[in-house]
C-alpha cells in the first residue's frame, strides 16, 4: 500500500504509476478518504496480504480499456 502518513496527514499514491491523490487527510479521515479515492476511481485491493491502490488511468489500463 502506498499511504504516506506525513505530520498527521494521509495521501495515497499509485502503485503503478508517480501518480498522487489530489486530496490530503488527517488521520482521522481515513474512512472519508478511502470513500473519496474509490468515487473517483481508484481502485485499493489487497494482494498476499498487501493493499495496493491504482489510480483511474492505471485501473483502466489494466482492464483493457481507454475511456
Amino acid at each position: 500500500m502506498t499511504l504516506t502518513r506525513k505530520l498527521e496527514t494521509l495521501t495515497v499514491r499509485c502503485d503503478a504509476c508517480p501518480t498522487v491523490y489530489r486530496h490530503t487527510y488527517g488521520e482521522a479521515d481515513f474512512l472519508t478518504m478511502m470513500g473519496d479515492i474509490q468515487r473517483e476511481g481508484w481502485k485499493p485491493k489487497k494482494l498476499a496480504g498487501v493493499w495496493h491502490h491504482t489510480c483511474p488511468d492505471c485501473a483502466r489500463s489494466r482492464e483493457g480499456r481507454l475511456l
